[in-house]
């Protein structure tokens, strides 16, 4: 089971990945390319990752966790909803300054930056495109969440 873009958040049964040596993970390596085998790992956890990789990235990002997944293997997606952070803005629930926080991240270190965003259709046609069943689509988390939809698809 992988944990990818782990950042400091290391999960017990997983290996931890990260791009970045100072966060101490299992394993240093791009998400783009995992060094794993076909049909391999169980289960993906992609919390706050895939909106790091170029919206043009997004497609083959994809087709490789699709790559590595054994047959029924589960990727559990949470990623920022766009059109939800969009209407928080326009109906004056968030100030600008959070609405470009949401969109762009925090931007303190190179990889802290939104490459792409999503919205349910989006992100639904995408995975199907690299060959996953959604499973579910919760667009909209809890309240300390609010602005992130979670994803569970498999292969």
């Amino acid at each position: 089971m992988l944990n990818l873009g782990a950042g400091n958040k290391r999960l017990s049964g997983y290996v931890n990945i990260d791009s970045r040596e100072e966060c101490n993970p299992d394993l240093v390596c791009d998400i783009r390319k995992l060094p794993y085998d076909d049909n391999s790992v169980d289960k993906i956890l992609a919390l706050d990752i895939l909106e790091h990789a170029g919206r043009l990235e997004t497609d083959d990002v994809l087709k490789e966790w699709f790559r590595i997944l054994k047959p029924k293997g589960l990727l559990i997606i949470k990623t920022p909803n766009i059109d939800t952070i969009i209407d928080a803005y326009k109906d004056g629930k968030i100030p600008f300054d959070e609405l470009i926080r949401k969109l762009y991240a925090n931007q303190q270190y190179i990889e802290d930056t939104h490459r792409s965003g999503f919205n349910p259709d989006n992100i639904k046609q995408l995975l199907i495109s690299a060959g996953f069943k959604i499973i579910n689509l919760q667009p909209r988390l809890g309240y300390g969440d609010w602005s992130n939809m979670a994803i569970r698809c498999k292969k």
